[in-house]
């Protein structure tokens, strides 16, 4: 089965201001309440989630990618680094590839045909599977199983 990964939402630095009341609990038991406006920075990004630390604290608390718009507006943005970067691939280690079907996770997301992408093959003990990454690298896109790759692809 195909994995999407969304974009990131914003990169590491950016600050952010929070668009409603939330609380965090640390591993130690303690609380902290983010109030709605409250500004935080992003620390670290690690897989796809964001280490947040609110403006007046030395704590870091984790929210994932795919939460932050319900709980953040960017007041100044960092671009995110190239996904590329992050698994010791270059362009030039790719193929460009073309969609030749739609590709639909449903309710998550839809390609539509001919659109390209770089290509990259990774070979491991559970098999061959094909990461997708957009076509300037900057985000990977999609992994995928031989058989669901050659279907699409």
């Amino acid at each position: 089965m195909a994995i999407y990964f969304p974009p990131l939402f914003c990169g590491r630095g950016t600050t952010l201001k929070a668009r409603k009341e939330f609380e965090v609990e640390f591993d130690d038991g303690d609380y902290m309440t983010v109030v709605s406006g409250d500004k935080c920075i992003v620390d670290e990004i690690i897989g796809y989630g964001y280490n947040l630390r609110k403006d007046s604290s030395d704590r870091d608390f984790r929210v994932m990618n795919s939460s932050m718009p319900d709980y953040f507006d960017i007041v100044e943005m960092v671009e995110p680094e190239k996904d590329l970067d992050n698994y010791d691939k270059t362009r030039r280690d790719g193929y460009v590839i073309t969609l030749l079907k739609d590709f639909e996770i449903k309710d998550v997301v839809k390609i539509s045909k001919g659109q390209q992408f770089l290509h990259f093959v990774d070979v491991d003990k559970d098999g061959i599977f094909h990461d997708i990454f957009s076509i300037d690298g900057k985000s990977r896109t999609l992994r995928m199983e031989e058989s669901e790759f050659k279907e699409y692809f």
